[in-house]
């Protein structure tokens, strides 16, 4: 199974980059942030004649995720991060594709810092902790892609050659998935990381696309 996470940067503006992309890259499941769009004005008629069923959580003009699955309606899960700090931001979804527990996210950027909203970042951060540790508790696969608008090292940062797209987005993408095969990069402090099979800038789409492959 392939899994891309895309900040997308507004899915209605980027919707001809999207499809594009989709054709080109094929993955089987992708994690959508900043859709910038409400509920009612997600594209999923364009994006299932592409082929890919949706579910997401919309907002106005800011934030939004989605999670699309080739072929398969993806099964809802959860809406929003158990213990968020501001629910009314549309910052998590979740859903099962194919077995596999998916979790999508756009954390807060938390500018300027400090101050309240890197506050909100940090309990923002708590919280996804607590749950991330739950989902691992489960002993079920789980990925927890998407935009985390973190650079603790360079290797995703833009002095990474392969980042280097307009925007200059984030995307990374973490999985809990137990299986054998699967390592972390050296240096990312995170445990039972899929490898990135392929990291690519969609033309035109301003940014970061990072792409898994779960061996299934």
């Amino acid at each position: 199974m392939k899994i891309a996470t895309y900040n997308v940067n507004g899915v209605n503006g980027r919707l001809p980059v999207l499809l594009e992309w989709l054709a080109e890259a094929g993955p089987d499941v992708v994690c959508l942030q900043e859709l910038k769009a409400p509920q009612e004005k997600f594209p999923a008629a364009a994006l299932r004649d592409a082929g890919y069923e949706a579910v997401w959580l919309g907002q106005k003009s800011w934030n939004g995720v989605a999670i699309l699955a080739r072929g398969e309606s993806p099964a809802e899960t959860r809406r929003g991060l158990p213990g968020e700090p501001d629910p009314g931001q549309s910052r998590y979804i979740e859903a099962t594709v194919n077995g596999i527990l998916i979790g999508c996210l756009y954390l807060p950027t938390g500018n300027p810092a400090p101050g309240p909203k890197f506050d909100h970042k940090l309990a923002w951060f708590e919280a996804f902790i607590g749950y991330a540790a739950s989902l691992l508790a489960r002993g079920v696969p789980v990925v927890l892609a998407g935009d985390y608008n973190v650079m603790p090292t360079d290797l995703i940062g833009p002095a990474d050659a392969r980042c280097l797209g307009a925007g200059g987005s984030r995307g990374v993408a973490a999985s809990t998935a137990p299986h054998d095969d699967v390592e972390a990069p050296a240096g990312s402090g995170v445990q039972g990381v899929v490898a990135a099979q392929g990291v690519s800038a969609p033309a035109q789409g301003g940014s970061l696309a990072v792409t898994l492959d779960c061996g299934q």
